[in-house]
């Protein structure tokens, strides 16, 4: 199953190394936010538990995926190519948007924003102060 990982800027998460390409495996039971591999399946939804400025990669989830909320938690997962969010935005407006609902302020990864993503950010800041 496709989905999307955030990781520290060392590549790491929770303290766990991981290598692009690579894949990784546990045995046992896979338990949502205690143990296996999490991912979301849309990028904007790791901006839950990642900061903007994070690195992400697409990610392949395998074995047991155990779904909660907007988090998947697998058995097994293998590691695509890192990058950073403004590469990910880049030239997308669908995927601007997606991600300026989410997190308002990450507009200044934009370069020049259409005015509708524009007014997204605005409307996630205004509602900030609600």
């Amino acid at each position: 199953m496709k989905a999307y990982k955030a990781f520290e800027l060392d590549k790491t998460c929770r303290g766990f190394q991981y290598e692009e390409g690579k894949s990784y495996k546990i045995d046992g039971k896979i338990i949502p936010c205690e143990r296996g591999f999490h991912a979301c399946l849309k990028l904007e939804d790791t901006l839950n538990y990642y900061s903007t400025s994070s690195l992400f990669a697409e990610v392949e989830l395998g074995e047991a995926i155990l779904k909660e909320g907007n988090k998947l938690v697998a058995s097994e997962i293998k590691i695509g190519k890192f990058f950073k969010l403004e590469d990910w935005m880049k030239d997308n407006e669908e995927r601007q948007l997606a991600v300026v609902r989410k997190d308002g302020l990450a507009i200044k990864y934009i370069k020049n924003p259409s005015e509708e993503v524009k007014l997204a950010a605005m409307d996630y800041l205004i509602n900030l102060t609600d």
